[in-house]
């Protein structure tokens, strides 16, 4: 029962005292009789809230829809410090998945490993796609594989439309 809350809280506007130190009994209150249980934890003589919440004069705060409003703002508190703990300062997670950096290639398109040793990587190959195979071959595809096979298929295009055109001018001669 030695909880304090740490947050930065919105005073509660209560018609009695009010304070971290309640709104700390509060939330171990709702935590050990639930949450609407407002009686039970009235009740609780170690929560010290007896005198403060649910007055008899029904005009004086807190009543339980006070209370319920106030364990509502508390626990959205909560909840957000939670998040920010599981997430760094800049919002990546705390726990970055390790990953093995990608060789490298050098510009005459040798494969370079992690330390700039030249190594020979079947998977880096620059092997040419044949056009009959599947679509899913070309979807693992790197794009840059994908650009320059783009750009190939672009050439082919023109070059028979350049030998058509050579064509029709020797027949016109």
């Amino acid at each position: 029962k030695n909880f304090c809350l740490k947050s930065r809280v919105k005073a509660a506007h209560f018609d009695v005292d009010w304070g971290v130190e309640e709104d700390s009994h509060l939330l171990l209150g709702i935590y050990e009789h639930g949450y609407g249980n407002w009686e039970l934890i009235k009740m609780d003589t170690d929560l010290k809230l007896s005198d403060k919440i649910l007055p008899a004069d029904m005009v004086k705060k807190p009543q339980a829809k006070h209370l319920q409003t106030r364990a509502d703002y508390l626990l959205k508190l909560l909840k957000k410090d939670l998040e920010k703990k599981e997430t760094g300062p800049l919002g990546e997670e705390i726990k970055p998945k390790k990953r093995r950096p990608r060789p490298k290639k050098d510009n005459a398109g040798k494969v370079k490993d992690e330390h700039g040793n030249n190594s020979s990587a079947a998977h880096l190959s620059d092997t040419h796609v044949d056009e009959g195979e599947d679509k899913e071959d070309e979807e693992e595809q790197s794009p840059a594989k994908k650009k320059q096979k783009k750009k190939e298929n672009k050439e082919n295009k023109e070059k028979p439309v350049a030998t058509k055109e050579g064509s029709k001018e020797k027949k016109k001669r």
